[in-house]
């Protein structure tokens, strides 16, 4: 049975739940979806089309579609590095499966729209994301991430995350 197939089981089970509930009448039946994980029947969770986008520039930035590459031997899209992880050598999150590995990417990014990130906000620049997501540290080419992702998404490297992410 496909995945989608058995999502759409599950969506049925769930939707005569919710019509046969009765609100407050004792034995009623109700049911909490906020903690269940579907991931595993439908996938990960798509993004907002900015985030997608992004995150998309991104792994074409990284090399990800480069057969033989680090991300795509890691199922790592976005060249993550994030603690508590397997790594490569070099540092890089190994992820079990290639949707594991874009939704990190997606939450990543995802913590940057909504402010909540360590290292980045939206008044950065594309320009500025790239020096610490791809830094010269770490063998880059100065410049060259941001000049790739910009291009990707057709705006400036100066253009601000904001601009780009809401």
């Amino acid at each position: 049975m496909s995945r989608q197939a058995l999502a759409a089981i599950v969506a049925g089970i769930v939707a005569v739940w919710l019509i046969v509930r009765r609100r407050g009448e004792p034995g009623s039946l109700s049911i909490d979806l906020s903690g269940l994980d579907l991931s595993a029947l439908i996938g990960p969770p798509q993004p907002s089309g900015r985030v997608a986008q992004l995150a998309q520039a991104i792994a074409r930035a990284e090399g990800f579609y480069a057969a033989g590459s680090v991300p795509a031997a890691t199922n790592n899209p976005g060249d993550l590095k994030l603690p508590n992880t397997r790594t490569t050598p070099g540092g890089i999150s190994i992820f079990e499966s290639i949707d594991q590995g874009w939704a990190a990417l997606y939450r990543q990014l995802d913590l940057i729209a909504a402010g909540r990130s360590a290292f980045y906000s939206l008044d950065m620049t594309i320009r500025q994301m790239g020096n610490t997501w791809a830094p010269a540290a770490d063998r880059n080419l100065p410049g060259a991430w941001a000049q790739n992702v910009a291009r990707a998404l057709g705006v400036s490297v100066d253009t601000p995350l904001r601009q780009v992410l809401t």
